[in-house]
């Protein structure tokens, strides 16, 4: 059987076609449990989880499947996940904050699908705006120790 046989058959892709949404961005729905472990950091403070428990962010609110059963499936799909540490979790989940922005700048190109595909780009330019801020040091600077420490210095001066 081919991956896009198994795709089809899978039972949560007929709840994926129904939103419109791609299934092979949520055939692994509960691959999105996975994720913050493999990952094995913060998206935002790229702190370990060593350091900091992580949790899981849900892109689109687990409050808008319940009220959609039919949709349900989808809530915990990998695309939909995003491992966050307790402190960046709660700035993201206040209204209005640069955390979102921030965020927003870090999602991968299949987050932003679903996100698009479930929602609309409206309603995720309006809950995860794009902005130029800049908060968290991405992967490529941790290659380099003192950009790393010197992304951090800037950071905490624009905080200030």
């Amino acid at each position: 059987m081919t991956h896009a046989a198994s795709i089809r058959n899978h039972p949560v892709a007929a709840a994926a076609e129904r939103a419109g949404v791609s299934p092979s961005l949520v055939v692994q729905r509960h691959k999105g449990f996975a994720k913050v472990r493999e990952e094995g950091r913060c998206r935002m403070c790229l702190r370990s989880s060593s350091v900091r428990p992580l949790s899981r962010h849900h892109l689109v609110p687990q409050a808008w499947f319940r009220a959609r059963p039919k949709l349900a499936p989808l809530r915990h799909a990998e695309a939909n996940i995003v491992p966050l540490c307790d402190p960046c979790h709660q700035a993201v989940e206040e209204r209005g904050s640069h955390a979102r922005k921030e965020l927003r700048r870090l999602l991968g190109a299949a987050e932003v699908a679903f996100v698009i595909q479930v929602r609309g780009r409206d309603w995720l330019d309006l809950r995860y705006p794009v902005g130029a801020v800049r908060l968290a040091p991405t992967p490529a600077d941790l290659l380099d120790e003192p950009t790393l420490q010197e992304s951090r210095r800037r950071s905490e001066a624009r905080r200030v």
